[in-house]
C-alpha cells in the first residue's frame, strides 16, 4: 500500500536496470513504486495489495505479456495500465494491447513512461505536477 495516501505504481519487467530507473523515474513523479521481475509474483501482489497504475514490460521471462493482461483484466480491480515495448509494436500487437485494457503502449525511455502514467491518471493533478 502506498504511504501517506499517493499512488502506487506495480512495474514489472525482467530488466533489473529498467526496473531500476523506472522506479526512480515513478518515485520522483510522486508516486510509490513497487517493482518485480516476474509475471506470476505481479498477479500475486495485485491480488493482495491496491495498485493504482501497473507498467508492464511488453516480454516477461515467466509468462507472456498477452496472458499476463489477460490475468490482469479478470480481476475484480484492474489498475490503468500501461505497456512499455522494446520496439516499435505491430498494430496486431497494439490492438491486443488496449483490447486488454491497455491505456498506453510506450518505448523503454522513462521520460515518455512517466508521461504515459501521467495522462492515464490526468485527474492526479499532484502527479501531473510532479512531471512538469
Amino acid at each position: 500500500m502506498a504511504p501517506n495516501g499517493s499512488k502506487s505504481a506495480l512495474i514489472v519487467d525482467t530488466n533489473e536496470v529498467m526496473l531500476q530507473t523506472v522506479s526512480a523515474a515513478i518515485e520522483k513523479a510522486g508516486f510509490h513504486a513497487c517493482a518485480t521481475s516476474s509475471g506470476r509474483e505481479a498477479l500475486q501482489l495485485l491480488k493482495s495489495d491496491h495498485f493504482d497504475i501497473l507498467l508492464v514490460a511488453d516480454h516477461l521471462a515467466d509468462m507472456r505479456s498477452t496472458d499476463f493482461l489477460q490475468r490482469v483484466e479478470q480481476m475484480p480491480v484492474q489498475p490503468w495500465t500501461v505497456v512499455m515495448q522494446g520496439s516499435m509494436p505491430t498494430p496486431q500487437q497494439l490492438r491486443d494491447y488496449l483490447l486488454l485494457g491497455a491505456c498506453a503502449v510506450v518505448g523503454r525511455n522513462p521520460d515518455e513512461i512517466c508521461k504515459a502514467v501521467v495522462s492515464c491518471c490526468v485527474p492526479w493533478s499532484s502527479a501531473s505536477n510532479a512531471v512538469n
